[in-house]
């Protein structure tokens, strides 16, 4: 029986490779992980804005989840309000989601409220009173006229 024999040198160099590309991997991961946050934090006021106009509810209700919270427990809702200034551009993001989904939501509702019980149209008012038509003259049937329908 044979064994085929390794250098170490190959293994070695395959090793320092591998390492290599996944030192540059995460160099890349990390740079464009940093892109999209500074993108994010500049875009967050837009977000927020957003999503007050899509829908303010979602908004008002999360203030008021803060609020409820400092109230049942003062620690944690503390943390929380800290947690929402510190990573506002995720809240954001979430809050615009969030008004996004609702708004969808409540049009599908609307448009389902309105196929099952049917649109209103727009209508004209008629006068009541009766129609008056012309009196309109007899004619006598000439004999040619007899003959020609016989």
């Amino acid at each position: 029986m044979g064994y085929r024999q390794e250098s170490n040198g190959d293994n070695t160099t395959r090793s320092i490779t591998g390492i290599v590309v996944m030192v540059v991997f995460f160099i890349g991961l990390f740079i464009i992980a940093r892109f999209v946050l500074k993108l994010l934090y500049w875009l967050s006021p837009l977000l927020f804005i957003g999503a007050i106009i899509l829908d303010y509810k979602t908004v008002v209700g999360y203030g008021q989840w803060l609020v409820n919270l400092v109230k049942r427990n003062t620690g944690m809702g503390i943390l929380a309000i800290v947690g929402s200034l510190i990573f506002f551009p995720f809240v954001s993001a979430y809050l615009l989601g969030k008004a996004y989904l609702s708004k969808k939501s409540k049009d599908i509702q609307e448009e389902q409220r309105r196929h099952r019980e049917g649109d209103l149209i727009d209508y004209e008012e008629m006068d009541s009173r009766p129609l008056e038509f012309p009196e309109m003259e007899r004619r006598r049937r000439s004999s040619e006229e007899d003959d020609l329908l016989v």
